[in-house]
């Protein structure tokens, strides 16, 4: 190819960095291509579920080239510079098991990306996105009760330690959660505590005392510092970890995704009724209960018949309004009680909970408070409920699980939006637990 000024230039595309972490963002640059040419960039990635793929059309500047850091592609998957839009805008292409073995065996996925000039490729190159660093060791642990698995990052240590807690969806937390944090030097436990063999089979009259299980099983070893601890939670996992920074001294950093500034009542397997998600010492946890009546019936029936995601926020947000003054007052998590830094995120346009107005009352009530320690509400206008991992296919964050068959959760959001709000967060979750854990032990040094 022959491009301005006459000199003879092959077409490439360069990556940078060439081997990130999945939670890093990298510059693509496609260059020494025909200037004004229009050339379709298309990306490949395989995930746990299959190939996720996606394309986009740019036109080449004066130098024959295309930074797809600053410039929106003419047409595609995606509207706006964004320089991680190829992977965010992914769809899910060829649908099947792409793991061999498990998790902690899957360290990194290839990205692939193509330079198409009218149909013909013109370029391609891949590059390795790492969800660990290498030495990165995991461990399942059944210990004390516990259903765990546990992530210790490189060196000796003591290292950091972090709790992580999923949703209501059960079983043990994301892993690729758990393997960032660890490729950030934290020593991550991901916690299962119900929905898996050995535990709860339903959200419900889960023991307080298996948590302080959980901390007793970190403090001990001694490749770990024993306190301060932190907590990342989403969903009910967020409410639970607020629950339990507020309870237990050991807890001073608190990860909120998704909150709720008070107990709710469980999850039951069934249809019977279900009192508090939370046990103490054989007592309840006060709760608030959520409104769920023929009318919620009525609606996710309605909404199977025009296949419509069913969004079960109102149930949430009608349970708070019935609720008399002394329900809520019981039930509402004494966040003061923390002791150190709290960051809370939200989705603005959330369906499976009204998550900013209850990260709002958490705020408002450490405002109340005088809490001495930082803490923030990151809350996004475009986002729902499945805020996660940076920079990962948000194509499909809107749904999630099924109320019943062919019937899914709405979880609210763009995939736009999601993708902005997870680039955004990732950053303030490790200053918080950079904050909390790191520089509180620094400043405790003698």
């Amino acid at each position: 190819m022959v491009v301005e000024g006459g000199k003879s230039e092959s077409p490439t595309i360069q990556v940078e960095p060439e081997q990130p972490l999945f939670s890093q963002p990298v510059e693509i640059l496609v260059a020494g291509i025909e200037p004004g040419a229009n050339i379709t960039v298309e990306a490949r990635m395989p995930l746990e579920d299959g190939i996720w793929a996606s394309r986009a059309t740019f036109k080449a500047d004066d130098e024959g080239q295309i930074d797809l850091s600053s410039q929106a592609p003419i047409s595609g998957t995606y509207e706006s510079a964004d320089p991680m839009g190829l992977f965010w805008s992914m769809s899910l292409e060829t649908a099947k098991d792409m793991t061999e073995g498990s998790d902690e065996d899957v360290t990194s996925v290839v990205a692939h990306l193509t330079a198409m000039d009218d149909g013909e490729e013109i370029a391609s190159t891949e590059f390795e996105r790492h969800f660990a660093v290498p030495g990165i060791e995991t461990t399942d642990v059944r210990e004390q009760g516990l259903v765990a698995k546990f992530y210790e990052p490189l060196g000796d240590g003591p290292h950091e330690p972090v709790i992580l807690l999923g949703g209501s969806e059960g079983g043990l937390p994301n892993w690729q959660t758990a393997s960032l944090l660890a490729s950030n030097g934290y020593a991550v436990l991901a916690l299962a505590y119900f929905g898996t063999d050995g535990l709860p089979d339903a959200l419900q009259h889960v023991r307080q005392e298996y948590f302080e299980a959980a901390i007793d099983w970190l403090s001990a070893r001694s490749d770990i510092q024993s306190a301060p601890i932190g907590i990342v939670g989403y969903s009910r996992g967020a409410e639970l970890a607020l629950l339990l920074g507020a309870n237990n001294v050991e807890i001073s950093t608190v990860v909120a995704f998704a909150p709720s500034h008070v107990v709710f009542q469980g999850l039951p397997e069934g249809w019977e009724t279900a009192g508090s998600a939370w046990n103490t010492e054989g007592s309840q946890v006060p709760y608030v209960s959520y409104d769920f009546t023929m009318w919620t019936l009525l609606s996710a029936l309605k909404s199977w018949v025009i296949r419509r995601p069913l969004a079960f926020g109102s149930v949430y947000r009608r349970g708070l309004e019935k609720a008399d003054e002394e329900t809520v007052e019981s039930a509402t998590i004494s966040v003061e009680d923390i002791g150190g830094p709290v960051l809370l995120v939200s989705g603005q346009d959330d369906r499976m909970w009204p998550a900013s107005e209850m990260a709002d009352e958490v705020v408002e009530r450490l405002d109340e408070k005088g809490y001495s320690h930082r803490y923030e509400h990151l809350t996004y206008e475009n986002a729902g409920h499945g805020i996660g991992v940076p920079y990962r296919p948000t194509t499909d964050s809107t749904t999630s699980g099924q109320f019943m068959p062919g019937l899914p959760f709405a979880l609210g959001g763009t995939p736009e939006g999601t993708a902005n709000a997870e680039a955004d967060t990732w950053p303030y979750v490790l200053e918080f637990l950079d904050e909390g854990l790191r520089a509180a032990t620094e400043a405790s040094a003698p």
